[in-house]
């Protein structure tokens, strides 16, 4: 990687940022509900597109590959499994919302139990993305974007400098973004986003199932299965580290019910579609991508 690159890639993603712009001035944000729900105005592939980049960034990609080289493709579970809990957010969750006019997870609890409830939720979901979340996220971001463009041989500082340089202007650029546009600005941006990652996702898979089998993707593909099949056993044994099997049914059934149909960041963008069909349109959506998403969160790591 060069300074072409690194400005190619900036002017994509200005590129990008000004459609959206241009896009998002349509809706009205001066009110609550136009800059916080995007004028509830989202379609439903725009609701899938938004919850997938929310859902998908560098933690989860590169920690998943890097799972699935070392443990075999028990990994995906994670994914597969959430299509099911997606399912129950469109049939179940989705219409008790939006029966209740609620714009947050916390109003609705205020109104299912009381205003305490409500606060306490609130402080607990800050408290988590604040601590556990988004520091994440930054960190392998920046340190994923400083191993592609090496920043930190062109700014002759070590490699946390630079990880530490790129997190801050990412961090900026992030709150600038959304104080001009809120979530609608977000939304249209992560549509196209959304198309980049499975594209992209896709063909990395692809070139590298090529790589192995000598340009051939279907070669390499019977050349995984013939060398290390037991890695393709998306069953992981009782004592596995990463996923023992009892878990997907003691365990990560509850942990994707929450993440999935009661966790403020995910479903806000289906609470801002524009009625419920579309909601339920996009979160159907979205469990199929969930579905075959192991294709380029897992399986790239593994080859």
């Amino acid at each position: 990687m060069n300074w072409i690159s690194i400005i190619l890639f900036i002017m994509v993603v200005c590129g990008i940022s000004f459609y959206a712009y241009l896009q998002s001035r349509k809706i009205k944000t001066s009110s609550s509900d136009g800059y916080f729900m995007g004028g509830n105005s989202l379609t439903g592939f725009t609701v899938a597109s938004t919850i997938i980049m929310t859902n998908l960034s560098t933690e989860q990609i590169v920690g998943q590959n890097g799972q699935s080289y070392a443990q075999g493709m028990e990994v995906m579970a994670w994914e597969v499994t959430a299509a099911v809990a997606v399912v129950l957010l469109a049939w179940v969750f989705l219409p008790k919302y939006l029966k209740y006019g609620v714009n947050t997870i916390s109003e609705f609890l205020e109104l299912r139990y009381d205003t305490f409830t409500k606060r306490f939720v609130s402080i607990l979901f800050i408290f988590t993305y604040v601590v556990s979340f988004l520091p994440v996220v930054l960190y392998s971001g920046s340190l994923v974007f400083n191993k592609m463009f090496k920043v930190d041989e062109y700014l002759g500082v070590s490699s946390s400098t630079a990880v530490i340089i790129i997190s801050s202007i990412i961090g900026i650029i992030g709150i600038i973004y959304l104080f001009i546009g809120g979530l609608s600005l977000s939304a249209f941006s992560d549509s196209i986003y959304g198309m980049a990652l499975i594209i992209g996702g896709l063909a990395i898979t692809i070139l590298g199932l090529g790589q192995l089998g000598d340009g051939n993707f279907l070669h390499g593909f019977d050349k995984i299965v013939q060398d290390t099949p037991e890695k393709l056993n998306g069953f992981g044994k009782v004592d596995s580290d990463v996923v023992p099997w009892p878990t997907l049914f003691f365990g990560m059934f509850f942990n994707n019910l929450f993440f999935w149909c009661a966790n403020q960041m995910i479903v806000q963008k289906a609470l801002a579609a524009k009625n419920l069909k579309e909601s339920q349109k996009g979160a159907i959506y979205l469990s199929l991508f969930k579905v075959f998403g192991p294709l380029f969160t897992v399986l790239p790591g593994y080859i």
